[in-house]
Parts: structure tokens; sequence; C-alpha cells
């Protein structure tokens, strides 16, 4: 939506209204481009974009039209006490201003630190990057990150790009959701697993909070019928995840044991390395495959013995910017592979406050990634490629 008047011959941009559901489609562009036609049709002598100097404007190339306010005050009394208001007005709105700017910073940084973890916007970021480490000799995993109030029908929209997108590719790729995401709607679930049961690609339920586990877990148990090929998240840190192991192996689903990023009750957690092996202890041998979603050598090849001494398909996973170098060696000797999660979707920064906090290598980390700039360096698997390339 766009507010405009034409007045003394100009076109006069008064507001314009934007909606993330709209966003790929990027309509506010297109009624700019179609306002611009109609003004030089109408052989207007120029279009005023009005506000401030921001990037967006200056990609059209204007020409600015620097401006100054006056304003009197009559000496006196009633003059000095509205001086003394407007200047309290001035200086608050210049504090605004620096707090803004500092925020705009913060969402800059934290948005380029993220590059070198999500694929970008769009399931096509995640393809062509899926693509890339599919080239250096690694299957791959797709995850939409949906914004915080996302409409359910966007997120669902882009899961299915996605499974389109791995189909045409053939990429050995499946797909991740996240149910609290689709707000646990069965239909829009349903027509992802039956995107999946087509196309013949596995569609895995991701774990968020612990209080999210059983609705999605009766969601899954619903639509496993429609599609045998389903797969599960196990977080080692809660205690909960044994039983739910069982449950996993009553359903017959293949299951991705993770760390965990989100905490249960302090009462309710537990070491995660302990309970990483727990769980694959129960599931091996009776489950179809286990992923184990670990970037610590020792942890992955512990779980990689226990699982193929019983005779359980496994792989290691990685998400995508994390440091697949440190497990490769294992799945090598084991004679397993990595498996790459890449997310795309909503540009998120991977650490907190907190975790910096407790891990302080962790601004390492940070340091590494303004640096990397975006780009996640992944050794190439020797058993696919010589040398080292680019992961993507």
């Amino acid at each position: 939506m766009k507010l405009a008047a034409v007045v003394g011959g100009r076109f006069w941009l008064l507001a314009m209204g934007f909606s993330e559901e709209f966003e790929r489609c990027s309509p506010g562009t297109l009624l700019l481009v179609d306002t611009l036609a109609y003004a030089a049709r109408e052989g207007l002598r120029s279009y005023e974009f009005l506000g401030a100097d921001e990037a967006w404007v200056r990609a059209w190339g204007p020409v600015q039209r620097p401006h100054v306010s006056i304003r009197t005050y009559p000496v006196g009394i009633r003059g000095a006490v509205a001086l003394a208001a407007d200047g309290a007005d001035l200086a608050a709105s210049k504090v605004r201003g620096a707090r803004a700017w500092v925020d705009r910073t913060y969402l800059d940084v934290q948005h380029h630190l993220a590059l070198a973890y999500s694929a970008g916007p769009t399931p096509e970021d995640a393809l062509r990057t899926a693509s890339s480490f599919a080239g250096d000799g690694y299957p791959g995993i797709l995850g939409y990150i949906n914004a915080g109030n996302e409409d359910p029908r966007l997120v669902a929209r882009n899961s299915l790009a996605a499974l389109e997108g791995i189909a045409a590719g053939r990429l050995d790729c499946y797909l991740s959701i996240k149910e609290p995401a689709l707000r646990f709607d069965r239909a829009l679930t349903e027509s992802i697993v039956r995107s999946g049961r087509d196309k013949g690609i596995r569609v895995h339920f991701d774990a968020l909070s612990p209080n999210d586990v059983d609705r999605t877990f009766a969601l899954a148990r619903e639509l496993h019928a429609l599609h045998p090929d389903l797969g599960w998240t196990l977080p080692a840190r809660w205690r909960r995840s044994p039983a739910d192991a069982e449950r996993a192996v009553e359903l017959g689903v293949k299951v991705r044991v993770i760390k965990g990023a989100w905490a249960d009750r302090p009462d309710r957690e537990r070491d995660p390395r302990e309970g990483c092996l727990e769980i694959v202890d129960k599931l091996a041998g009776r489950v179809p495959e286990v992923g184990g979603a670990t970037h610590n050598p020792a942890l992955a090849r512990e779980a990689v013995r226990r699982l193929k001494a019983a005779g359980t398909p496994c792989e290691i996973e990685v998400v995508r910017g994390y440091p697949i170098h440190r497990v490769l060696p294992v799945a090598v000797a084991e004679g397993v592979r990595v498996r790459v999660y890449v997310p795309f979707g909503n540009l998120a920064f991977p650490y907190t406050v907190g975790q910096v906090v407790r891990r302080p290598r962790i601004v390492a980390w940070v340091v590494r990634d303004v640096f990397r700039g975006g780009v996640s360096v992944a050794p190439k698997d020797p058993r696919r490629n010589a040398g080292a390339g680019r992961g993507g």
C-alpha cells in the first residue's frame, strides 16, 4: 500500500505499508516502479520520496533536497518556556536517534554473523547451499527458521518450496519442520507430509521447547500412516528424552539426537553427554536410523561405535557454520557420512548473551564470523574429492 498526492506538478509519496507475509513478492517495490512510471507518463516534474535519507531510497538514485527548520521565540517568559520545551524535545529526539542507530547497527552485525550459519532468507538460498555441500560430499537437511509472529501459512509455503527444490535437484536431503512455527496446524503439517511422501523425501519433526513435545509427537503419530519416512528429534539434555526414545522406537521412525538449545526446568536437566549416550543405547538396534548431531569428536566416535555395534545405520550431523573439520576424521575412520543442516529464513544470531558468559570461547567464534562474512568454510569429504573447498 502507498499513499501519495500529486500537487504542483510533483508526485509526493506520503506513506507506505509493509507486511512480512508478502516480503518475497516485494509488492512495495512493484508499486514503486508502477507509480514512477505513472509520474513519467503524466509528465510530472519530480517524484518526491520525502522522509529521511535511507538506504532503500538511495538505491533509486534520487537528488537530495536539504532543508532546515527555523523557529522564532518572543522575548519574555513564555518564549523562554517554549524554547526550553523545544530544546528538551530536540535533545530527546537526538537520544532516540542514537538508540535507533545502535539498534540498527546491532541488527546489521547480527545479520552479518547469521549469514555464516543461515543460507539466506529463501528456499532457493538453501538449495544452492545444499547443492554446494553435495559437491563436497555432504548430504543435507533443510530447515526453515521463522520469525516470531510469522504466519504459519508462509512457513508451510517455504517448507513446501524446499521439498520441491530437493526433488527437482535430486538432492540427498531431507526436510526438518518445527510444529510451533506451524502453530500445530494439522492441515498445514499434513500438506508438507503428503508432499514429502509423494516426492520420496523424509520429513523430520524438530524439537524446541519441552512443552511442545507431546503435541508434536501426537501429530507425528497421526501422520505416520501417510508417510512412513518420518523423523523425530531427541534433546540429550532433557531427562524426559529416554522415555520419548521409547515412543520413537514404538513408532519406528528415524531419530536425530541433539544436545538441545531449549532448556527444561533445572530439576529436569542432565549432563548432555551422558544423556546422549543413554538415548543412543536405547535406540541402538531398535530404530531404522540415528543421526548424532554434534561437533564433539569424542562423543561422535563413541555414539557411532555403539550404534554400529548394534547394526544401526547412523550419520553424524552438523549445522552449517559449525566446525565440520572436527568430526570429519571420525566419520571417515568409522565409515559413516556427515550430513549438514542448512537453516534458511529468518536470519537469527546463533549465540545468546548467556551462552557467551558461560562459554567465553564463543567470543573467538564471533570474531571469526565477523571476518568470515557469511561464508561457511568446510573441508571436502576426502571420500568424494581430494583437497579442500568451500561448503557454501
